[in-house]
Order: C-alpha cells, then structure tokens, then sequence
C-alpha cells in the first residue's frame, strides 16, 4: 500500500511538472528568469538536464534554455569580466560600450529571460569570443581584485625591488619569496602592456583604441615565455596582497625620516579637529597633508585599506618627542643650515603645544556641558598650515580658553543657586533637555538620569519658549529641576561640629558603611547621594561633587576616594578649603568611605589637617542585626532563587512564577567582564518593557564580582545606579527574580549582599510535574519505550507516523523508568535528560528506520526485544558517564576530600563504552573498545542474519571487528560510512573536497588538480576507491583504534545536537582530530575560532554573529557548519 502511495505521489508531482514545462515553453521569454532557474536544482548539471528534457520541450525554446543556463552557471565570471574591462576603461582610453556592460551586471532573477538571453549573445559575440582564456581571466581578475591592480599602479620600479630585497628579512608565515616575484612579474607584464597599449595609440594616432586592439596589445605581450603562468601570478598576488602592503608600509615608514614628516605638516596641512569614544568621550586632532588629500581626490574609486590614514595627537606628539631630540642634537652643531632647521623644529613643538592645549580646552568644555563643542569640531570648522602658518589654530585656541573660562564662571555660580545641575557632566544636560523638550521615551538616557536624582520625569513642566545661547539654556534647566523637588536638609542637632565623618573599611563593608551614615546622620537613604570613585573619575566630576555638598544642605557620600589621582586628591582638598574660607558659616556635611588605609591617602590627610574629620569605628556602625533588618526592609518586590547544582530547572521556576503573575517576563543576564556602562545601556532599554512586567537576572560567573555586588544592592536597595555616565533605574514596582549561577567553580552565593538576603525559593531536585512534553523528542522517546513496555515492538515497526500524543504523566514515568535506575536521584539534571532524549531520539530513529532491526527482517520476534533492551541498556550507561562524573565532583565540594576537576572528565582509559552511531544511510555502527563489549543480544541476532545470508563468521567479523586489529585504510573505509562522500562523488587529491560524480577539476585548488572517483558504483570499486583515498591521507593522519573510535563519539553527539568539549594536553592532536573528521571524512564546513586572552567580547559576538550568517546561506543545502573553540579555556570573555 505505501508503494501504490508514492506512486500515485510520484505521478502527481510530474504531472504538475508537465505543467510548468508547458507554461514555461508558452511565456518562456517573458517570465522572469527565476523561474526557469527553478527547473533546475543543480545550475551546474542544466546543460544535462536540458538533453533530458528535449522531448518534453518546444524546439524553439531550447536555445533560450540553453542561453540562460549558461549565463547564470558562468554568471560570476561574466561579472568579473564585465566589471574588470569598466576598470580598465578607467585606466586607459578605450572605445567600449560602457551602458552596456552596465545592463550586463544588472541582471539578476527577476530579469525578463528575452533580455537576459539576448544581452548575453551580444556580450559572448562582442567581448568573450573575441578574447583568449588568459585575457579573460586577466580581465576578470581585474573586476574581482582591483586594488590589486591600483596598488600596483601606485608602486615604482624602486619599490618592487625593495619588496623583493626585504622579503628574506620577513618571517615566512607573512608572505613568502615565490608572492613577491609573482608580485613582480604581473607589474612587469602590466607595464609593458601599458606601454605598448601606448605606443598604439601613437602609431595609429588615435585618442581612444577600440576594444580589438587592446586585446590585440595583451596577447601580443602574452606570448613572451615570461608570462606562461600569468594566471598563477595573478591569484598568487591577490591573496597575498595584504601581507605586501604590511611590508611595503613598513618599508616606507623606515625610509620616511621623521624631519620630512615634520617639514610637510607645517609646510602644508590641513587640521580638524574630531570627538572619539562612546562612554568615556575624548578629542583628537585630524591632520591630512596636502599633497596626500590631493593624491585621493584623483583617485577614482578608494578601498578603505587604500584611504590615507590622517595623523592623529599620537602622532605628533611623538614626532614632538624626536624633534625635541633632534634640536638638542642640531645645537652641537653650529651652522646656519643647523640653525634653519632648529627654528623648524622647534616652531614645530610650539605647533603641538597649540593643539594640545586646544584638545585639552575642548575635553573640559565637554566634561563641564557645554553644549556646543560640535562648532569647534571638524564637521564645522576646519584650519590650515602653511608655510609654517597656523595663526587660525592658535586664534581657535584663544577662542577655546576664553569660552571655557566663561562657560565655567556661569556654571560655578549656577551649581550655587541650582544644586540639581552638579550631577550632571558630559552631554548630559542635552539628554535631559532632550527627554523634556521632544518628550520622549522611557528608555531613553535622559529619563533615567532624572530618576537617578529623585525627580519624577513627569512632573517637570517645560517652558513654552527656550533660549538658544548656552549659558540661558543651563539656568532655565536649573530652575526646571529645582521646582520639581523640594530637598530635604541636614538635621543639625544631632550632628557635632565635624564636617566630615570618616570610615575605614574593607570592600565587603561599604554597603554596612554607606547605610550606617545614611542612618547616623538621619538622612533617607537615596543612591543620589551616593558618588562611587573609579579609576576613570575625572576632575570635572569631583569639583560638581564638592560643590553639591557645600551647598546642598544635604548629607552626601563619597566612595572609595583612594582610586583618585593625587591630582584630584589635591585639588579636591583645595577647593573645599577656599570654600571654607569664603564662606565659613556654611552648614554641609559629607561621608567618606575607604577600602585601604587612610594613613597614606592625600585627600584624607588634608581634611584632616583642617581639623573637621570625625573617624567612625566599627562600634559606631550598625550591627549585623541592625543592618541585616535594614536591608530585608529596603529590599521590596524581590525573590532570590538558587539551587545546590546547576541543571535543575530556575529558569524554568521563575519563568513560570512570572507567568502566573499575568506580567511580561524579561530575561536580563549578567556574566562575563562586563562592561558597567554597556550594562546599564542594556538595562535602560528594558525599562518599557518593566513597568508591566517583572525581570529574571540570570547571573552567571563575572570577572569583577566587587562590581556585581554593587550593581546588585544598588538595583535592589534603590532602584538605580550610575557608577560610570550612564545612569540607569527600574521601577520600584517591577518584581526582579535573581537566578545564581551554581556551577561547581561559582562563588556567587558568597556575594556580601547575599549573606543578609535569605534564598526566596531553593531549587532542590528536577520537578518532573514540569516536563516539557513538547521540548525536542520527548514524545518520540516516549512513544518507543511505551511500545517496548507493552510489547507491540516485537511485532510492529515504529515511526512517527503511528506515534500518539501521550500526556505528560505517562512520558515522565515511561522516561523514569529508564533514565533514573543506578542514579542519584539527588543529583539528576535537566541537563542530564536533555542529553539522554537527545540521544535516544536519535538512536530510535535510526533502529526504526533500519533494514537489519525491522519487524520482518528477524527470524525470532522476541530476539526485537531483546536487542531493543540491549541497546538502551549500553546507551542509557554512556550518555550517564560524563554527567555523572560531574556531580561527583560538584557533591565533593563541600566534602574533606575533594574531588579533582580533572577526575570529573570522562578518561577514555577507565571507561568501557558500547553505544553505536548510524551512518549516512542509516546503518549501524557500533562504538566498543572490545568485541566482548558488545551485548550478547546483537551477536546472536547477526549470527541467525548472516547464517540467513550464507555469510556465516565472514559477516559477523565484519560488523564487530576487533577494532585493535584494524589497520589505517581498514579504519578509514568504516568512517567513510558517515557520509556519501566516497561513494558516489568525485574528488580531489590535494584538497579532499567533494563534486559532482562528472566534474573534472576542483575549483579550490589553485592547481585545479583532476578529481578522481571510483570505477564504478559498485560494492568492490567503491572500496577499491576508498583504499586508495586512505593511503592518499596516511601522510598527514594515521587512523588507529583510538583516535577512530573518539570520532565516532564526537560524531554521535553532534549528529543528536549536543555541545562537544573535548580536553587534553597541548598538542595531543584535538584539533588534527576534528579537522580530519570535518573536512576528510565528512566533507562538511569548518571555521577554527582560535581563542586567546587578547579575544574580547565584541570580537566573539562579531564572530558568531558571521557564523550565522554563512549557516543562512545554507538554505535548501544539506550542509553543517562545525564551529570548533580552540583554546576555549583561555579568556573568560567566552561567557559573555
């Protein structure tokens, strides 16, 4: 009945085949070509296909077909060549048609078949057939890599020999001998081309040459014997381009003396001025020399290796160091060439200092706010030097200083009246105008600053009318900010007369500090009056803060002080004491809290030396009891999940608790070495999303857990933080569930601000109420041992077409029974489960869908059972090890004798596995390190299969062969049963990839080396073929029982979608092992993301960002992409 089925299936789909073929010969020149190509799965066999289809097709649209075919198999060439004779056209005069070259490489799939077919006839009749091979692929070498071609035009005949001088001197793996002198010969070929494209044109006394005689001119130069092997060169110089370009930049660095360098800058530059950085904002200096800038503006087309690099303050600052050590050397040497050039060098040093007193001017007018930096910048204005000319820039630079010393006056005198305007710095004060001018959104930075200070975003009333001069535009936001709250003062009666209360405490203890003052002083606790210092504190930021707490009237708290410069340390102490003198009377008080000793802090000896610290001891801060009731009362709407191991389902609890709640779940994850500023960014762009919803922090394993630690109380305690310039706030009503990492090497628990929040929910074991019936093969895996329970296995073939939808009781028990034997109950995973259905799906599909296992195929029907038993008993045993291993080392942690991570692996010496893979046509083959480790069950049941079979021992040897006897080429034929690889394709000797059975050479090879293929399709002449492909390899790796049967197992777990890790020493072969697996066994796609410490996170995501999309290419194509992580274990940016 299944037969009749695919028959009535098979005749359906060619009669509706018929029908296209039919609508294809009636509009075949009017519909697009797409969908001719449709006919064709494999463009490369249309020419074939369309021999086969003659008879089905009309006469008069076979050349159409034909026509169209050919122009989309070469249609990548035909655009080399097409864009490669444009090129040239640009280069020298030539008579062509450009319009149409143009109409050429627009075609694309909806093109009409009638124009594509008949604009491919002129182009075969008017450019392809009138050249030679070599011609063409000269031409399309220069459409594909034209700045190879430009870069050798920019080169003279001096510079060539210096590359082919230098290349001994350069390590080998940069670029070899044999690249630089293919280098040279293409530009001598390309010369004498030149020359003698020129020398027709003199003869023939002709402004332009016709197409004709510029092919004329290169073939008649490609007779010399020189250029036999010009295509090789060609491809050579291509890929080794970039390399040539490093050495022959290296080489003109070396030859360029730094004075020349000099003398062009002031003799004619042009100067810009730029900002650079995201978070943390900077300004640089742009400098393009004339002659250069002139240089690219000829230039027709500029690839972005090719762009004049502009010289940056890095640069002339360190052309400012030589030139002082140049001038000191010329003074020894008194002449009046000496002294010309003294003069030159050190006008050049007063040049800098003008620049980096205007770069400097320009960051501190940015740190202070000042909102129009942008007019100073290089999009608006622009200088020159020339002659040693540079009055504009310094003019600019008094501009600058004048600005600044005005911009700062008016802010100083506003932080007085206004104390709202000292929280912010940078861009800031444009965020938040922004925000309440254009109303925008809760996401966006301006909100969040304005909740960061306490003001609710939607009580500011705007002014109808807003000033456009700076000074205006910073009042009327004061004045804005100041009416939307009113602040609450100090309670003085309390307080004796220090001014400053002082803590010395470890990193652990800020947080008990920070509330401990809040509490003394009797202020609110607020984050807005929390300033945590880093490394990165700037001088701008620490005067705002002295200012806000003079003249605030309000208790504020600065952390961590010792991370200052002893710059700011010292102004710090000034500021505050010329505001002391100037205004003595003035009530303010301040906290600071250090986490190193006080003794050798600068800032902290000057306040003391005016007598108005007072050093808090341990004693007068809260106790734990205090502090403990003080955190539990501070910290509303949270719930705090953890579990002993990692694998047992938090996610999935608080994914549901969420969903109970009726709210929007968001999933927010924390790990790695984050970024603080990129963090809060990412948290800010949740905020719409948190006001009806509720989030789950998934935090992991960081690199930085002090910071962790803090971003977590902030988050809890006050909704808010700003530790760099983003500042970042969540709604005081949002429910945050924290999930913590519990992997064996997490310290997550230990967290200070964990030891005073007691777990909401613990995470003891798999809740098996919650199985996801629907996740991956659940059902199938439970349908197959439902039949195995119940016996219909012995009798009845199983497949997807006869499963039912069990219900999730009856899959967890019927998964129970198999899975949970011989475990710990205590210590089962989600993980563990998923591996094993993972598993066992793919081992019932494979056991359902082969001919040897099948219902009919066994002479004795109980021997089904059996061998089904056997195989989920071996299996179930191999899937357990790893995992199993691991939890012994997690359950040893809190034991006296701890487990080694290393005993954690699964160790190929100390196991005894048996499981079996399928192969590419779904046979069987079994993985075991001896044949006695194989079950009694499957022997039997092959004995009675090939005694049926007349095979007798012959077979049964063959199936469980003693792996230790088995040689290199005997390995190879077993693994070649993975794929079809060696079967019916051809391939190619050097490379090893696969082609089509009847294509002749390989298209990756630079050689293009013939394929080979077996004799035949038969049984003998395919292993004949696979014996020779294995003596052809024995050179780079040498099969043995080992290495075979770890293949087989990495090969398993990728085929059922499991993560592979694989451990070893350095150079045990991991890496060879999974190349020749991927690439000569397999044939499919492998990328090697070599890992080191230098690899960031951005660097990762870019990476894998890439991978997915090459594996989106794949669409319609059976292909894999194998991403392998050498060194995996070298950065800890791979967690992010």
């Amino acid at each position: 009945m299944e037969s009749i089925a695919i028959l009535k299936e098979a005749t359906e789909i060619l009669k509706q085949f018929k029908q296209i073929l039919q609508h294809t010969c009636e509009q075949g020149r009017r519909i697009p070509i797409e969908n001719i190509l449709r006919l064709f799965p494999d463009i490369n066999q249309a020419q074939n296909d369309l021999k086969t289809l003659a008879p089905l097709l009309i006469k008069d649209i076979l050349p159409l077909l034909h026509s169209i075919t050919s122009f989309w198999k070469d249609r990548i060439r035909i655009r080399s060549i097409c864009t490669g004779i444009m090129n040239l056209s640009s280069k020298i005069s030539v008579d062509i048609d450009l319009n149409f070259l143009r109409k050429v490489l627009s075609i694309d799939a909806p093109t009409p078949s009638r124009i594509c077919s008949s604009l491919y006839k002129y182009y075969l009749k008017e450019f392809e057939w009138k050249c030679s091979a070599n011609v063409l692929t000269l031409f399309s070498f220069y459409g594909s890599s034209q700045d190879l071609f430009e870069f050798l035009d920019s080169l003279t005949d001096d510079d060539v020999y210096n590359l082919q001088k230098a290349v001994n001197d350069w390590d080998g793996t940069l670029v070899n001998t044999k690249a630089i002198f293919d280098f040279s010969t293409v530009k001598n070929f390309l010369e004498r081309a030149y020359a003698s494209i020129t020398e027709t044109q003199k003869q023939l006394n002709l402004t332009s040459l016709s197409f004709e005689h510029i092919i004329a001119c290169f073939e008649d130069i490609l007779t010399n014997k020189e250029f036999n092997d010009l295509a090789k060169c060609l491809q050579s110089s291509a890929l080794s381009l970039a390399s040539i370009k490093r050495i022959h930049l290296e080489l003109t660095d070396k030859e360029q003396p730094k004075r020349r360098q000099i003398a062009d800058i002031l003799q004619s530059s042009n100067i810009g001025f730029v900002r650079i950085g995201h978070h943390e904002v900077a300004f640089d200096i742009y400098i393009v020399l004339q002659n250069h800038q002139e240089q690219q503006q000829k230039q027709t087309t500029v690839n972005e290796e090719q762009k004049i690099q502009n010289i940056t303050f890095a640069d002339i600052s360190e052309l400012r160091d030589r030139a002082r050590l140049l001038e000191c050397s010329s003074n020894t040497q008194k002449s009046d060439k000496n002294q010309h050039d003294v003069d030159k060098l050190r006008h050049f040093i007063e040049f800098v200092s003008v620049v980096e007193t205007t770069l400097e001017t320009l960051t501190n007018l940015y740190r202070t706010g000042y909102p129009l930096v942008s007019q100073f910048l290089i999009t608006e204005k622009k200088f020159s030097c020339v002659n040693g000319n540079y009055d504009q820039l310094t003019q600019n630079n008094t501009t600058l200083a004048n600005l600044l010393h005005s911009w700062e006056k008016k802010l100083l005198s506003l932080y007085e009246i206004y104390n709202d305007l000292t929280y912010f710095t940078g861009d800031q004060f444009q965020l938040i105008e922004d925000y309440i001018y254009k109303s925008l959104s809760v996401t966006d930075p301006g909100y969040h600053l304005l909740r960061f200070i306490d003001i609710d975003p939607k009580s500011i009333r705007k002014l109808d009318k807003t000033s456009e001069q700076p000074e205006d535009r910073l009042e009327n936001l004061g004045n804005l900010l100041s009416k939307s709250r009113e602040e609450v003062s100090c309670q003085k009666e309390i307080l004796k007369n220090e001014k400053i209360l002082l803590i010395e405490t470890t990193n652990e203890g800020i947080l008990r500090a920070i509330l401990s003052l809040f509490q003394k002083t009797n202020t609110p606790p607020h984050i807005r009056h929390i300033f945590y210092c880093t490394t990165r504190t700037n001088w701008i930021q620490i005067r705002a803060f002295v200012y806000r707490c003079f003249y605030s009237k309000s208790f504020h708290q600065l952390i961590r002080p010792e991370l200052l410069s002893q710059s700011i340390q010292d102004q710090f102490v000034r500021l505050l004491r010329s505001l002391i003198k100037e205004k003595p009377d003035q009530y303010f008080r301040i906290g600071i809290i250090t986490a190193t000793t006080m003794r050798n802090q600068q800032l902290i000896n000057g306040l003391r030396s005016m007598r108005i610290v007072d050093i808090l001891r341990d004693k007068d801060l809260l106790n734990r009891t205090d502090f403990e009731k003080l955190i539990q009362d501070m910290n509303k709407n949270c719930i705090l999940v953890t579990s002993r191991i990692s694998g047992l389902g938090k996610s999935t609890f608080i994914r549901k608790a969420i969903d109970t709640s009726n709210v929007k779940y968001v999933k927010f994850p924390i790990y790695g070495d984050f970024d603080i500023d990129t963090l809060a960014e990412r948290l800010c762009s949740k905020y719409s999303q948190l006001e009806t919803g509720a989030i789950h922090l998934d935090i992991g394993t960081t690199a930085n857990s002090q910071q962790l630690n803090e971003v977590l109380y902030c988050l809890l305690l006050f909704r808010n933080f700003r530790f760099g310039q983003v500042a970042v706030s969540i709604p005081t009503t949002t429910m945050i569930y924290i999930e913590l990492d519990a992997s064996p090497d997490a310290t997550l628990n230990q967290l200070p601000l964990f030891q005073y929040i007691t777990p909401s929910a613990v995470v003891e074991k798999v809740d098996w109420t919650t199985l996801n019936i629907e996740y991956g093969g659940i059902q199938a895996v439970a349908n197959y041992l439902q039949t195995i329970e119940n016996k219909t296995i012995i009798t009845q073939n199983i497949n997807s077409s006869n499963f039912k939808k069990l219900d999730a009781m009856t899959c967890s028990r019927l998964i129970q029974a198999i899975f949970l034997p011989n475990k710990d109950a205590d210590y089962i995973t989600w993980t563990q489960l998923s591996i094993f259905v993972a598993v066992f799906h793919r081992l019932f599909t494979g056991f359902s869908s082969n001919v040897y296992f099948g219902a009919e195929s066994l002479p004795e029907p109980k021997l089904r059972m059996d061998l089904a038993q056997a195989l989920i008993q071996s299996s179930n045993l191999f899937t357990s090890l790893s995992v199993e291993n691991v939890r012994k080392q997690q359950r040893s942690v809190t034991s006296d004798e701890p487990m080694k991570f290393s005993d954690a692996i699964v160790q190929w010496d100390k196991i005894q596995p048996f499981t079996l893979a399928f192969t590419a046509s779904n046979d069987p083959l079994f993985i075991y390190k001896k044949p006695t480790d194989v079950p009694q069950a499957l022997v039997k049941y092959f004995k009675l299969y090939y005694n049926a079979c007349g095979q007798n021992l012959v077979g049964l040897s063959t199936m469980f062969p003693d792996y230790n006897n088995l040689s290199h080429s005997d390995f190879f034929v077993k693994s070649a049963s993975l794929s079809y690889k060696y079967f019916n394709k051809s391939i190619c000797p050097k490379c090893f990839g696969q082609y089509d059975f009847k294509q002749v050479e390989c298209n990756k090879c630079a050689s293009k080396d013939l394929l080979i293929r077996p004799k035949s399709f038969g049984s003998k002449d395919i292993e004949i073929f696979q014996r020779d492909i294995a003596t052809r390899l024995q050179d780079d790796y040498v099969l043995t029982s080992d290495n075979f049967i770890k293949m087989l197992l990495i090969y398993l777990r990728v085929q059922c979608g499991i993560p592979v890790l694989i451990m070893g020493e350095t150079g045990c072969g991991k890496t060879s092992l999974i190349k020749f697996l991927c690439q000569k066994v397999l044939d499919q796609e492998l990328e090697i993301f070599r890992i080191h410490a230098g690899v960031t996170a951005d660097i990762i995501i870019k990476k894998m960002n890439a991978y997915i999309k090459t594996v989106q290419a794949y669409t319609g194509e059976e292909k894999r992409l194998w991403i392998f992580f050498d060194e995996f274990n070298t950065t800890t940016k791979i967690d992010n």
